[in-house]
């Protein structure tokens, strides 16, 4: 074995080592120790074989065909949690603090592990045993990035670990390691950034279940695979032609998404605030996500909730100030945080759309100026 295989060898073994130690350390590495462990293997790699620049004039054709399925993702899955629901994610957008703890060391952590992969691959010239070992590599990384996250006593959190971080682990370092053969380190970060990044600025997720998060876990990956890895011609000229076809569709698609969101069709409705009634938690021209309520769900309802209710013509969102319960049907008194005055009428349950459960400032405005300008 030549003396460069030797040396990435070197360092594989001992990323592998520490790796394994995490799991029997009682405290889980913070995000800023993986930052720097992987800083130093970097380091390492760089002076121990070097560094070649990425070029592959795959790489254009290869994004493209990924970034369909990427597309699709995200419409599908988005259109599912319209009908089944929206969960919160643990994250607080761009926030400062979400922004140094998570995303700044999120994106360090991605770019430093491609281009280490890179590395790997490109100085092994091939070698199928740099290139095993390498897949176990960060395989084995993001299974020890994420397995005290997880409680080993509760069954929906092993299921969860086993079908998300370990078979979607896999399925995701497989298709690492054929778009890195094929294309280079570009379009693996490009595609982490997106795929893996999204949920520390996304307020909300589709509440998809364990099972099918597993499924699409696996499945992604899989499908960009065999796009990456077949990359007869005849292939990209058949992307290439449908391509404009392919964007049509997606863009009608959300068209007719956002009009049945508006219309409400789906669980999850937006609405476009039209007054400061709600000021300084809603403003006017805020959007409102609102979920729609039915039967058992409307006996969760308490006070402080903002409802979103029916009032003679309009559509009204307050805050619950005052449940009533009769024994046969509750009633609610409202009111806007601007107000001085409680709302004039007792809301019924059958007035009652939903429950308000997230709002996004200000880009309802200019749906308000259109309407103002027409009456």
């Amino acid at each position: 074995m030549k003396t460069s295989l030797k040396k990435i060898l070197f360092i594989e073994i001992s990323m592998i080592f520490f790796l394994i130690l995490n799991f029997f350390i009682s405290n889980a590495f913070k995000p800023i120790f993986y930052v720097i462990f992987l800083s130093m293997m970097l380091l390492l790699a760089i002076l121990f074989v070097g560094f070649d620049r990425s070029k592959n004039v795959y790489r254009k054709q290869a994004f493209t065909n990924v970034a369909i399925v990427v597309t699709a993702y995200f419409l599908v899955t988005y259109l599912m949690g319209l009908i089944v629901g929206f969960i919160r994610t643990h994250y607080n957008g761009l926030s400062v603090t979400n922004i140094q703890k998570n995303i700044i060391p999120f994106i360090l952590i991605v770019i430093i592990s491609e281009l280490l992969r890179f590395i790997f691959i490109n100085k092994s010239n091939k070698n199928k045993i740099i290139v095993l070992l390498s897949f176990m590599v960060f395989s084995l990384f993001t299974v020890s990035y994420n397995f005290k996250l997880y409680d080993f006593t509760v069954y929906n959190d092993i299921f969860q670990f086993l079908g998300i971080i370990v078979l979607g682990n896999i399925a995701s370092n497989i298709f690492f390691t054929i778009q890195c053969v094929n294309t280079g380190y570009v379009n693996n970060i490009l595609y982490r950034l997106v795929m893996e990044g999204y949920i520390f600025i996304v307020p909300f997720t589709p509440k998809l279940g364990p099972y099918v998060t597993a499924l699409l876990a696996i499945l992604i990956p899989t499908i960009c695979s065999f796009l990456v890895f077949n990359k007869k011609e005849k292939l990209g000229k058949a992307l290439k032609s449908k391509k404009k076809s392919i964007v049509a569709i997606i863009l009608v698609l959300i068209v007719i998404i956002v009009g049945m969101s508006n219309s409400g069709f789906f669980k999850y409705q937006n609405m476009t605030i039209g007054s400061n009634s709600m000021k300084p938690y809603m403003s006017k021209g805020d959007i409102i996500i609102l979920e729609k309520l039915k039967g058992k769900e409307l006996d969760e309802l308490k006070k402080g909730d903002i409802l979103i209710f029916r009032y003679e013509t309009k559509v009204i969102a307050h805050r619950i100030y005052e449940v009533y319960d009769n024994g046969i049907e509750k009633k609610y008194r409202t009111k806007g945080d601007a107000n001085d005055n409680y709302d004039n009428t007792i809301i019924n349950e059958k007035d009652v759309i939903g429950i308000l459960r997230y709002r996004i400032r200000y880009i309802g405005l200019p749906s308000i100026w259109v309407r103002e300008m027409f009456e």
